[in-house]
Formats: C-alpha cells, structure tokens, sequence
C-alpha cells in the first residue's frame, strides 16, 4: 500500500467518512419498522439461524429467487444483540454503511493516495442509492457485501504481489480472498459476477498467466460451488419467481435500463450534465491505458449482468433504488484515476461539479422518500403500541394489496414470540361502522396528510370510499409457486377447462369483506376477472362464508390445462394478517403440495385446524 502520506492519514480518512456518515445519514436513528422488517422478525422467530444457510427448504421459503441467507441472518444477530431496540438495529445499520465505505477505500488504498481513494467512498455516501438504503433494514446484506468483495479483491491483489517473495504467504492471502468473496456471493447475488475481478485486477497488478490462475483458483471454486447450489436450490437458474432471462424483450430492457440515469442524476439538462463530467472522468482517467481499459470493461460488464436481468421486469427504479447500488458505485469509482498534470485542477472542479449535482438530485427525490418512511414508521406504531382507544384501523394500501398490512402485524407477531411485545394490534375494519363510540375507535390512512385520522373526522365522501376499499376483494398474481402458506383450508377449489378458458371456483372460511386471493402458478395464462361473493351463515354461531370466482385465458386448450395442473389459490388469513392460507385441503396431492412453508409442515394438526376455522 503506498504510504506517501504518514500512517494517521489513513485514520483521518476512515474518521471523515464516518462523519459524512453520521451527517448525511443520522435521521436513520429515528426510523421505526420498514418495508420488509416485518417478514424478517417473523422468520426469525420460527426457524433457528444457521437453518438460512443450511436447510434448502427454509431458503426456499424466506426468498423465491434469491439465495442471499445473510439478509436474513443479520436479523438474527441484531435481535440476538438488540432486542426490539430499532435505534441500535439501525446505528448497526449505519456502521456497516461506514464499513462498506471503509472496505472500497481500502481497496483503493493497494493504488491511490489517501486523499484520492477517499473521493469515491465519499461521493458513493452521497448518492441517492446511498440515501434511500441507509433507512432500510432490509438492505443491510448489501453493504456487508461491498465491505467482504471489497476487501476480498485488496487480499487477492496482495495475493499477487507476494507470489514472489513467498508462495505459502500468497496461497493463504488468496485463500481469505475467496472466503470473502464467498461471504459477498451470500450476502446478494450482483457479487456473484465479481470474479471477473478477481481475475483482471491481479493481471492488471502482475500480468501473469500462471499468478493470476493460481491465486484466482480458490475464488473461481467458490463461484462454481455457489453456482450448483443455486441452481440445485431453485431448480435452474431463474427461480420461483420467472422473470430474468425467461421475460427478456430487447426493446423492454433497453427502455428500462435508458431510465437509470435521469433516477441517479435528475432529468434533462443536469442527467447530461453528470453523464458528460462521468464521460470526461473515464476518458481522462483512463489515459487510453490498454490495463485502464480492461478494467473499465470489466466493471461495465458486472455491473450491467444483474440489471438485464432486473430490467426484464421493468422495476420502478425510484421506489426500489438499491437496485441501482452497482451502477451507482461505478460512477463514483470513474473518479479514482489518475488525471494528467495540467488536468488536475480541472478534475477536482469537475468532480465538485459533479458531486453538486448528485446532492441536487437527492434534494429533489428525497421528499417521497421521506414520504414512504413515514408511512411504515406510523404503521409499525400503530400495531406495537398500542394507542389508547384505537380498536380498528385500516391500514394503507401500498407497494400491492395487503403488503403493509402484512408487513406491520408480521412484525407485531414477531416481536411478540420473541418476547418483545405484549398485548393485541387493533383489528382490520372489515364492515360496517357500529356506534358512535366505536367509530371514535377506528384509525383511517390518510395519504394526503400522510397520516392515521379518526373515522369521525373523515367527510362523508371520504368515508364511503374508505368502507368501499376495506369491503373490495383484492388479487395478487405471482408467476411461479414456492412456499407461502402456513395451512390448507378446503374444500378445495373445483377446476374447469373449457377450450382455452379455465374457470377456478371454491369457497372458504371468512370473517368479513375485504380478502385478499393470491393466484400461483398461473402463467401461462392472464386474469380475466375474479369474484368474491359473501354467502349467509345458517346460524348465528356458523362462520361466514365466501365464495371465489375466477376465469382465466389463455392462447388455447393445451396452455388452459397446463394452468390447471400449476395453479394454486392462496388467501391472507383475517384472523391472522401475517400468514396465507392455500385453499386446497387435498393440496398435498396437488400442484399446492409445493406451498407449504417448513414453518407450517412443524405446526401440529391443531394448529392448522385453528387457521382454518379463523381461530
């Protein structure tokens, strides 16, 4: 590592990027359970922790598409260290922002000087990616694969460099290099297509064939070894989920992939603006250096390989902007090389340049964001404490149907199995309002005041569209089947095909309007309509009923029938909001013999029959 600054400079660095931390980010402190939280805190409690890196059916059920187990496992350590204490859960949070920070520089260290390997960890702080993914939780395995494939790749350079002076010294570098990169491969899958780096970095460092391979091969046995665990876990490459290479419409994922620069830089005038400084910051950088260039294209193309394949899907890149985090950080790095002599000046004005126009583009994007926290952290207060006098409430709908309902009670549930909370969230709104008193009871999302509001103090208008909503069946379509129910509920749903239609019917226990029907396996056909009626009790102790009717189409009779053996109809459960029910009590004979979390196979009979019944 060059040293031509004293050894404190290198503290001074890590010191300063822990203070733009701690300013840009702090607000994180008072952020409550959000987006996925929820789910974790549940999983947690009904599956012990090496189960997430060990039992192929726990990975299958926590994620449909993703072998990433340290998402996961970090819930575990924070709840084993913190309780339900979210403030230190996000100071964890943020450290390991800095660690992330900490490891890029470092590995800019094996070449640059302080001053200058601290300008990409810095600017890479200030990103809107950065912004967004520093108040969730649920990202955390993204920052802990930026610190093990940061560090990893400063080991495998050293790795290099020492083969001379001592082989054992090198074979034991590279064998911590691939350990690392194992751990980043774990932690999110846009790390898998790092070896590439593994292999240009060190032939950049010492272009040796025989170096490079021997130092690459304990990386290279890692990525394989993951490769076959991956496919072996899902069943082939793509998941539960389709999508990726099986939806690829070239024009689509252009168009997609168009838009990511107008979310990291603004629109018009300022997108040209960063876009022109990043093209002079390559062009100057790279001195038209034939190493400077291999590395360039290197990085380009890992960086490209996971968002292809997310761009097939056309994801909201705003909302979901962790899924610009590769991009984001290449850009920062194209301002790590080194700039001739009489362009220095003009490097650091452009570079302040730039850096003003990624800060504007935050100003201007963080506003919705905030928007959205505040959302879950109103949501996450209602069910965990308890405001007195609320006994209903009526969440909002957000990011699909029932999401944060499910969200917000499956943190509720999980806090309270570990111990953590006490007593009962309010229940959904599902009818109509009784008395006056218990209206004054009833808790309304209101997304223009981005607030909760009483019942009472909603107009007319505004009341009948909130009782319209929470009475209205709602319907999620998901591609593909993996485990999501926790118990059957019959009878289960008779299936027709006529020509290339296939009509779904059946019925199940209700307590009211307002379900929400997940249909699985249902490609290759779409949704026509679906519909759910109440039917009257016999008596007044009988649970309500309700029945579903669905009608799928498809291109012809053979499509229509392969639907039928795929499908599965699944209902969140409205006696339990954090769990789904398969409404297919023969299901273990069926297509929905898949559906069944490991959660719900441990559960005794008991049990199931209680969620049946809405006990």
């Amino acid at each position: 590592m060059k040293r031509d600054l004293p050894y404190w400079s290198d503290c001074l660095a890590l010191f300063c990027l822990a203070l733009l931390v701690a300013a840009l980010h702090h607000t994180a402190l008072s952020g409550s359970w959000r987006w996925d939280d929820g789910m974790h805190l549940l999983h947690t409690t009904q599956y012990p922790w090496f189960s997430v890196f060990l039992d192929p059916n726990v990975l299958r059920s926590v994620s449909g598409n993703q072998f990433a187990p340290w998402n996961l496992f970090l819930y575990y350590v924070n709840s084993e260290l913190f309780g339900a204490n979210v403030r230190l859960f996000y100071a964890h949070h943020l450290v390991s922002l800095w660690a992330a920070a900490a490891g890029l520089y470092m590995l800019l260290r094996q070449w640059l000087p302080a001053h200058r390997a601290w300008v990409p960890p810095a600017l890479f702080l200030a990103g809107v990616p950065t912004f967004q993914m520093a108040q969730q939780l649920m990202v955390g395995h993204y920052l802990d694969g930026l610190l093990f494939a940061s560090v990893g790749l400063a080991l495998q350079v050293r790795a290099v460099n020492a083969w001379d002076a001592s082989r054992s010294k090198a074979l034991g570098l590279s064998i911590c290099s691939a350990l690392l990169y194992g751990f980043a491969c774990l932690c999110k899958e846009i790390y898998v297509p790092w070896i590439l780096m593994w292999l240009v970095l060190p032939w950049v460092v010492a272009p040796s064939l025989r170096k490079v391979a021997v130092c690459a091969a304990p990386a290279m046995l890692v990525a394989f070894v993951y490769t076959l665990a991956r496919i072996q876990l899902f069943s082939g490459a793509g998941g539960y989920y389709g999508g990726g290479a099986s939806s690829w419409e070239a024009a689509n994922v252009l168009q997609s992939l168009a838009s990511i620069p107008s979310v990291l830089f603004g629109d018009s005038v300022r997108m040209v603006a960063a876009l022109g400084l990043a093209l002079l910051a390559l062009l100057a950088g790279c001195q038209y250096s034939r190493s400077s260039w291999l590395v360039c294209a290197s990085a380009l193309l890992v960086t490209l390989v996971p968002l292809v394949f997310l761009a097939g899907s056309n994801p909201p890149w705003e909302l979901h902007a962790r899924y610009l985090w590769a991009p984001w950080l290449l850009s920062c790095l194209l301002w790590a090389g080194p700039w001739s002599v009489t362009l220095k000046r003009v490097q650091w004005v452009a570079c302040l340049l730039f850096a003003f126009l990624v800060v504007w583009q935050v100003a201007a994007l963080r506003p919705a964001d905030q928007q959205r926290e505040a959302l879950f952290d109103a949501h996450s207060r209602m069910v965990l404490q308890h405001p007195a006098g609320v006994t209903r409430w009526v969440p909002a709908e957000f990011n699909g149907a029932g999401y944060v309902t499910f969200v917000t009670y499956a943190a509720h549930e999980g806090l309270r199995r570990s111990g953590h909370a006490v007593g009962s969230p309010p229940k959904l709104l599902r009818g109509t309002l009784g008395s006056p008193a218990e209206q004054e009871a009833v808790q309304v999302w209101d997304a223009l005041c981005n607030c909760f509001r009483s019942i009472v103090a909603l107009t007319s208008d505004e009341r009948d569209a909130t009782l319209a909503r929470v009475r209205s069946e709602k319907g999620l379509l998901l591609p593909g089947v993996h485990p999501l129910a926790d118990a059957y509920q019959g009878p289960t749903p008779e299936m027709r095909v006529e020509g290339n239609h296939l009509h779904v019917s059946g019925t199940a226990i209700s307590e009211g309007a307002g379900h929400l029907l997940i249909l699985a396996g249902w490609a290759p056909s779409k949704l026509v309509s679906s519909k759910v009626t109440m039917q009257a009790s016999s008596s007044n102790s009988a649970p309500s009923v309700m029945a579903f009717q669905i009608l799928f189409e498809s291109k012809d009779a053979t499509a229509a029938q392969q639907t039928r053996e795929q499908l599965c109809v699944l209902m969140q459960s409205q006696t339990h909001p954090y769990t789904f029910v398969a409404l297919d009590a023969a299901a273990p004979s069926s297509a929905c013999s898949k559906l069944l979390t490991p959660w719900g196979l441990q559960q005794p009979t008991t049990r199931a029959t209680d969620k049946r019944t809405g006990g």
